[in-house]
């Protein structure tokens, strides 16, 4: 490959990585919402809720929220994978950031998902106030 196809090749795939990054950084946009509005819903009339419509209510956050925590891995372990690819053409010395590992990647997903069942836990404290009276 001469030197001009393998420039070629890095812009494309820095590129295509950047979109990865950046659906990334929408699904986290996506996840963010999805939290504080069920943070808001649960505080300000979690309690008067009837079992129906928490369950719905429950059932609608979760399958939002587990949307966005799986495309937000895939995203990211897509991103790797490329950055894989793209780290042997790149100069020597070239270091890469944390955030482009496999590592960060399962934490940060495992981060949402804690933060996903903690506002459950929230939901069932403003529905069950006397329970954790201790």
């Amino acid at each position: 490959m001469t030197e001009y196809e393998t420039a070629q090749v890095t812009l494309e795939l820095m590129g295509v990585i950047q979109t990865q990054v950046s659906m990334v950084q929408s699904e986290i946009v996506n996840f963010t919402t999805f939290l504080f509005g069920y943070l808001l819903v649960a505080y300000f009339i979690g309690a008067k809720l009837t079992r129906l419509q928490i369950t719905i209510l429950n059932m609608l956050y979760l399958v939002s929220v587990a949307s966005s925590i799986l495309s937000i891995t895939i995203f990211g372990l897509t991103s790797v994978s490329l950055s894989d690819t793209l780290h042997p053409l790149l100069p020597k010395g070239t270091s890469r950031p944390i955030t482009d590992t496999v590592e960060f990647i399962i934490f940060a997903s495992t981060l949402f998902a804690v933060l996903t069942f903690s506002s459950l836990y929230f939901m069932w404290n403003v529905r069950h106030p006397n329970s954790n009276d201790g």
